[in-house]
């Protein structure tokens, strides 16, 4: 396969991708090259023909369908070789990987449960500003949640919190009340260890690597970060918007 992909590659180049790598009877993916490699891009043709003909009765003059068709047969036929080639990989990655997948969903699960806590504890303190609360986590989202490592201790899995860098110490405070109100709804309700463990303070580790998230209130971001950051990375990228003395407070009866 691999020889035969090779020598595809001068026929593609010398008739403009008219002359295809396969037909539908034998058709076949280059998992072991590029992507979007020349085979793989004729293979992505002769399967648009196919739906373009024989799914939806398009014409062979549809540009604008066969653009749209090609590019999703391309990408699938990308995440084929994606998968193929993670398929490959030792056990320890593909272990990793999975971690990595686990960690992604905790951390959005995170801001989940952040806004039921807001929800369910809310309404029943009259002494927090009403909808605000929602309106800043709605703000922060996913992308600005302290993440979850997971390490082993005692032969028992613990996670440990990651915060971005990037986030201001007062965000980190705020969300700390919030968290504490999970952890009590978590003991409540006898559900342990199917939702997310808060690890102690002593267990809390800043992640520079995290991505920000544009966009958000000035005071948002962790002053001295921003201070670094290039003007032209401010201005065209992280877009600070006005600060927002009215988001991100506690309420001094507010007690974690």
């Amino acid at each position: 396969m691999e020889d035969d992909a090779k020598r595809y590659e001068e026929t593609w180049k010398s008739s403009a991708g008219t002359t295809p790598a396969c037909g539908l009877d034998q058709f076949s993916v280059f998992f072991q090259g590029p992507p979007a490699s020349a085979w793989n891009k004729s293979a992505a043709r002769v399967l648009t023909q196919h739906i373009m003909r024989n799914i939806y009765n398009y014409t062979d003059d549809d540009y604008s369908n066969r653009s749209i068709i090609e590019a999703a047969c391309l990408s699938h036929i990308r995440s084929m070789c994606a998968n193929y080639r993670a398929r490959l990989k030792p056990p320890m990655v593909q272990m990793q990987k999975q971690r990595d997948g686990n960690k992604a969903s905790r951390k959005t699960s995170a801001s989940i449960f952040l806004i039921i806590s807001k929800m369910e504890y809310e309404p029943r303190l009259a002494c927090l500003n009403g909808g605000i609360h929602g309106e800043a986590l709605d703000l922060l989202g996913p992308e600005a949640m302290s993440s979850d490592e997971e390490a082993q201790q005692d032969l028992h899995t613990v996670y440990k919190i990651r915060m971005p860098y990037w986030r201001s110490d007062s965000v980190t405070a705020w969300l700390r009340s919030f968290d504490h109100f999970h952890n009590q709804r978590r003991i409540s309700n006898a559900a342990g260890a199917s939702l997310r463990i808060i690890p102690h303070a002593e267990e809390e580790q800043v992640n520079k690597t995290a991505q920000y998230k544009r966009r958000l209130p000035r005071n948002a971001y962790n002053p001295t970060w921003l201070a670094a950051q290039p003007a032209g990375e401010v201005l065209l990228n992280i877009q600070p918007s006005p600060e927002r003395a009215d988001l991100f407070v506690q309420d001094p009866t507010w007690h974690t």
